[in-house]
């Protein structure tokens, strides 16, 4: 079995990691005075067990909760009236005697979550407590893959349980999803009445990510990182708030932060013409922090084209101005320059940089004792000032609509 251990370079959070039994309404379980004996000693016993500890150091031998947690399960197991409830109790429990090394554990919880999705498909806590078993079994990205899966079927996060949402928080810690677990745990904080600070965890996030300097230059790889997802790329800037997708066979150059402004270029393969031509194409992002205003931005953009339309559209939730240009002065073997200019502004807000940020698992370090080791360093948030984003597509008439089905 493999386990997970996280290290972290700017502060240690001793908190503990999962609140698994926060799940259960106890009133949906069986009633009967020997079930409610034996669930008593269950929780009893579980703060040895709700958690993998590599050096056991409890008052108890690990082989004796072995014991009494199977003891458990198997009562579990003859229980007649099989409420939900009463099925996860039966998961965590599992997953419980997971962390202790009992034998088989990591196929029946496998099993326990097929059957338990298929007949309850509607209810989230199969995923909170599944989610909460991968990612302290070194299967980190899908075990966050899961709670984002909740996230995302709930328009509002303070209609589910603070617990998860603390659960959620830690996984988003060693996912390198910083802005997320810090609003997770707002939430969490909101929804028990208590003030965020009295998270242990707050103040590592708070130190994980620090503020950028609006004046100050920024080298290339403090603005950008490629991170991989899926069978694809992004390119990510957590100070400009913006996340760009890339393909592995594109070119790619990018700049840091100077003079308050940093650029992208992308060059996909070359498109074939109808003429049998290859012709390249160029698409360039340009990311200002400048002191104007965006409207000044935006007509600084346009005064350098030959606009023949203008329009809005919304993109991705934001408003972009998009100019159609032509210029037959410039490749003229080719039917002449065409191609689009979009500009945008973007305002920071509490939720900057929570859209772009996805599960990545820093590289790790395994020990021969099947632990794996994931150092977290410090990372940047949004610069507190607007980002004005131009993005130029420069072809020509000859692929322009291959090109535009391409932008």
């Amino acid at each position: 079995m493999r386990r997970i251990l996280i290290f972290l370079l700017v502060a240690v959070c001793a908190a503990p990691m999962y609140a698994n039994l926060s799940a259960i309404v106890f009133s949906n379980l069986p009633q009967t005075p020997i079930f409610q004996e034996k669930l008593e000693d269950f929780l009893a016993y579980s703060i040895y067990i709700n958690h993998y500890s590599p050096e056991w150091g409890y008052p108890v031998s690990k082989e004796d909760l072995a014991t009494k947690a199977l003891a458990f399960e198997a009562e579990i197991d003859k229980q007649t009236n099989r409420t939900y409830d009463l099925e996860l109790l039966q998961l965590i429990v599992l997953r419980y005697m997971y962390n202790i090394d009992v034998e088989n554990c990591s196929q029946k919880i496998e099993a326990k979550v097929s059957v338990l999705k298929a007949q309850y498909p509607n209810d989230y806590r199969t995923s909170w407590i599944y989610g909460n078993y991968l990612s302290s079994s070194a299967q980190i990205i899908k075990g966050v893959d899961e709670f984002i899966h909740v996230i995302n079927r709930i328009d509002d996060m303070r209609l589910l349980h603070p617990a998860f949402l603390e659960d959620y928080s830690y996984s988003c810690l060693f996912s390198s999803m910083f802005k997320n677990g810090f609003r997770a745990m707002e939430t969490a904080a909101e929804l028990r009445d208590v003030n965020v600070s009295d998270y242990r965890l707050y103040n590592t996030f708070k130190d994980m990510l620090q503020q950028p300097e609006t004046n100050k230059n920024y080298a290339d790889k403090e603005t950008w990182v490629i991170r991989p997802q899926g069978d694809h790329f992004r390119l990510l800037s957590r100070i400009l708030g913006t996340s760009i997708y890339l393909e592995r066979e594109w070119n790619l150059k990018f700049t840091g932060i100077d003079n308050k402004q940093s650029f992208v270029l992308l060059s996909p393969p070359n498109f074939l013409s109808s003429k049998g031509k290859a012709i390249g194409i160029t698409v360039l992002f340009q990311l200002s922090i400048a002191d104007i205003t965006y409207d000044t931005f935006s007509e600084n953009i346009k005064k350098t084209i030959s606009v023949v339309n203008e329009e809005v559209k919304i993109i991705n939730g934001i408003r972009f101005k998009v100019f159609t240009f032509e210029n037959p002065s410039i490749y003229t073997d080719r039917g002449g320059g065409r191609g689009y200019y979009l500009t945008a502004e973007i305002q920071p807000s509490e939720f900057s940089n929570c859209s772009i940020e996805f599960p990545y698992l820093v590289t790790s370090n395994e020990a021969e004792t099947g632990l794996s080791y994931y150092p977290l360093g410090q990372d940047f948030d949004r610069i507190d000032h607007p980002v004005f984003v131009a993005i130029l597509l420069d072809t020509c008439n000859e692929i322009f609509t291959e090109s535009s089905i391409f932008f």
